[in-house]
């Protein structure tokens, strides 16, 4: 009997023991399980929404904003003032979209666990994952790096082109939200006015821009040598004007290669030419955005200038300039900026373009030389850089010849970098593809331009 009462008590308490130890089990289970998805989702679950995510298209949405009044008591820290075309980071090209061409900065965290682990998901070697069929070689960077790069411009612009211009527009509520939505985004580009002071390159670059909008570049016929043309977008009342700058030189040398420019120094252009284009003329009666660049044509003037005076068997596009070539380069290159701030008021905004490259062998050390030599006229002059030539780099199969690139996703990079820099001198600020500041309404003041202003060039510096 004893015994019968001992094996009972003795087999129910290594039931209960064993009841206990399951519980106990299945609560470090549940523990262990929680840790592995502390982060929202498991490893497994990550690459499998992954695997997805590079099957679906890429649409990157950025927030609509309201358009403030003037606050002089508005506040920036220097981390938002953070300019996403000076960082370190990839083009990336979509094969099937040209319009979502983007520049993708590379920012600090871009290394740790939780980015790496979506391109290098763990126990798959390297090679296999990176040349994987379906991934190489358009595998577009992953969506939170995509959503970090700067504000597409250009893709809403021709996003509210089309639909403006859809029949659907009439009955389809989702198209007229949308377009709303748009108007409201861009409301800050009503009336405003670009000037770029440049040679071929970007004029082709402008002409192309207008074409994507099914508009044609103006010409005014009363001003000689097609020194000036336009693209207008009259849904906005937008005015793109180029001034072509043939070179930096004071006068038309006797080796002058274009017959049809017979008005080379940029001051007599300015004169005769020049001033009398009234598209560039806005709401502030002047432009609001000033664009700058030379170099090309300026290389050609000094391999010319070469050829001719050192009696040279060729034109060598080879050699780099000589110190006297730069200094000379410089010099000018300093005059024309203090001319276009002495016209337009000094606190005009303006941008140098970086240069890009000849698609020639071998000729680029030159374009390098005149690359650095403005860079250093424009920290001297307070002149930011617009940093498209170094962005692009030897992209060759874009380019339509020697000098002129191809309609196409550098020609959509120009123009969302240009309306990076025209969003700026209307007092907005955005900061990893979100709007740290709206535009103000009132930018008579003169202030909105400041307020990165300083920070970049010290940067720069």
């Amino acid at each position: 009997m004893q015994f019968r009462q001992f094996y009972l008590r003795t087999g129910y308490g290594i039931r209960a023991a064993a009841a206990i130890g399951l519980v106990i089990i299945g609560l470090l289970c549940a523990v262990l399980l929680t840790l592995q998805t502390k982060d929202g989702e498991s490893i497994i679950q990550e690459e499998q929404e992954e695997q997805e995510e590079e099957e679906k298209p890429v649409i990157i949405k950025h927030p609509v904003y309201k358009v403030h009044q003037h606050n002089p008591n508005r506040v920036l820290h220097r981390e938002q003032c953070l300019n996403p075309y000076n960082q370190q980071g990839m083009l990336y090209i979509p094969e099937d979209d040209v319009y979502t061409t983007a520049w993708v900065p590379f920012y600090s965290g871009l290394l740790d666990e939780r980015y790496s682990r979506l391109t290098l998901p763990k126990n798959i070697p390297a090679d296999p994952l990176i040349y994987n069929f379906r991934a190489f070689p358009t595998n577009p960077p992953p969506v939170p790096m995509l959503k970090t790069s700067p504000v597409p411009w250009f893709s809403m612009l021709m996003e509210y082109n089309d639909l403006a211009r859809t029949s659907d527009r009439l009955y389809s509520t989702d198209i007229q939200r949308r377009l709303a939505e748009l108007k409201t985004d861009l409301a800050w580009l009503v009336d405003r006015r670009v000037l770029i002071v440049s040679d071929t390159v970007d004029r082709n670059i402008l002409s192309d821009l207008c074409n994507y909008f099914s508009q044609e570049m103006m010409i005014d016929t009363s001003i000689p040598e097609y020194a000036v043309m336009s693209c207008h977008l009259p849904d906005w009342n937008f005015t793109v004007s180029n001034w072509y700058m043939s070179t930096i030189s004071t006068s038309r040398p006797k080796f002058w290669w274009i017959p049809k420019i017979t008005e080379v120094p940029f001051q007599s252009r300015m004169t005769k030419y020049f001033m009398q284009n009234q598209d560039i003329i806005g709401t502030k009666g002047k432009p609001d955005l000033v664009i700058m660049q030379s170099s090309l044509m300026d290389h050609e003037y000094f391999a010319r200038a070469r050829k001719e005076y050192y009696i040279a068997n060729k034109i060598e596009y080879t050699r780099v300039l000589n110190w006297r070539e730069l200094i000379y380069y410089m010099q000018r290159l300093r005059s024309v900026i203090g001319l276009l701030r002495s016209t337009f008021g000094g606190d005009m905004p303006m941008v140098w373009r970086a240069t890009t490259l000849e698609r020639r062998t071998g000729t680029n050390g030159a374009v390098y030389n005149l690359d650095r030599a403005a860079r250093f006229v424009c920290s001297e002059m307070d002149v930011e850089v617009m940093e498209y030539g170094s962005l692009i780099g030897p992209l060759f199969d874009e380019y339509l010849n020697t000098l002129n690139l191809k309609k196409g996703p550098l020609t959509v990079l120009y123009a969302n970098m240009m309306l990076y820099y025209l969003f700026r001198t209307q007092g907005g600020i955005e900061v990893k593809g979100q709007f740290t500041l709206p535009p103000e309404e009132d930018v008579s003041l003169g202030t909105a331009w400041k307020y990165c202003h300083e920070t970049f060039m010290s940067d720069s510096a």
